[in-house]
């Protein structure tokens, strides 16, 4: 996560003379394309040969989202009274827990719900175990790892192979969401902050 950090708080950090030049609107919007960027390449990149492809999408997401809320947030306290100044950045820091506390639950939500509605466990693993320790498979991943220690090694590995199989196509529907949501807000911001003049 230490990349992650660094990525976000280092495009927060580039942003703030570019908006000497150009208009924060845009900034925002190119911000939150970045984003889309991250969702893209784990929505439709292969996950199959390791981390890699998963760390440089988060390093581009946060990349993104670095420079869409430094500018997002100086917006807000920029547009309210001097008096009013911690109210806003309050009103702005509440807005960004809930949508990401929102964020999380709903898409948690899909990609639970996909892995559930996505996994086949091979023949005899039901067999082979408990039924609590099935049932438990078939909620989340964890539950199917937990199946698999218990398992001889060629059933263990396959369903193994099943649960990944289950949730990465979740996680490829998650990504494909944030993906057009994150698109979205990107044209909504370039729309909406137009008129918004660069900074002095």
């Amino acid at each position: 996560m230490v990349p992650a950090l660094v990525a976000t708080v280092a495009a927060g950090l580039l942003v703030v003379p570019l908006v000497k030049k150009v208009r924060p609107g845009f900034v925002v919007a190119g911000g939150l394309l970045l984003s889309a960027a991250g969702y893209f390449l784990v929505a439709f990149g292969d996950h199959g040969n390791g981390p890699a492809l998963l760390l440089a999408a988060l390093l581009v997401l946060c990349l993104g989202v670095g420079a869409a809320e430094t500018i997002s947030n100086d917006l807000i306290l920029g547009a309210a009274p001097a008096e009013k100044s911690g109210a806003a950045a309050a009103i702005s820091e509440t807005g960004y827990e809930i949508g990401s506390l929102l964020g999380t639950a709903i898409l948690g939500s899909i990609l639970t719900a996909s892995y559930q509605g996505n996994l086949r466990l091979p023949a005899g693993a039901a067999e082979a175990a408990s039924a609590e320790a099935s049932a438990q498979a078939g909620e989340t991943l964890a539950g199917a790892v937990e199946l698999a220690q218990g398992l001889p090694g060629p059933l263990a590995d396959a369903v193994m192979t099943a649960a990944r199989a289950a949730f990465d196509s979740g996680v490829h529907i998650t990504a494909a969401i944030a993906l057009v949501l994150m698109a979205g807000a990107s044209v909504l911001a370039a729309v909406v902050l137009r008129k918004v003049p660069t900074a002095r």
